[in-house]
């Protein structure tokens, strides 16, 4: 699996490290009960992301492919609860994604959005 080391060592910046291995690598070893315990029930999304039924079935594969393959450029905390990332992809691709997670154990995700720079 991916790493990326960069991305600091807290509650965000776990979830956010978490989320770029499963597209950088299309999922492998997912489970719908990973995203269970990783997600909150409410969490807003706007980003690729796979609904629980898709993550067997190709789900993080075409989030793979949005975002084709991305380095991350640089790094925006915010607070151990609150983290940004400017990722730069292929040709002229580059976003913004950020996260937001839970004050609580277990520091479910409540927000990942990217946008397009």
């Amino acid at each position: 699996m991916t790493r990326f080391p960069e991305i600091p060592d807290s509650p965000a910046g776990r979830q956010l490290a978490w989320y770029l291995e499963r597209v950088a690598s299309s999922g492998e070893g997912a489970s719908e009960a990973e995203l269970d315990a990783r997600c909150a029930l409410k969490i807003n999304v706007r980003a690729p992301f796979p609904y629980r039924h898709e993550v067997m079935s190709g789900g993080w594969q075409r989030c793979s492919a949005s975002y084709g393959p991305f380095k991350v450029a640089s790094i925006e905390p915010a607070s151990d609860f609150a983290l940004a990332l400017r990722l730069e992809g292929a040709g002229d691709k580059k976003w913004r994604l950020s996260c937001e997670v839970e004050a609580e154990e277990p520091h479910r995700i409540t927000a990942l959005n990217r946008e397009r720079l």
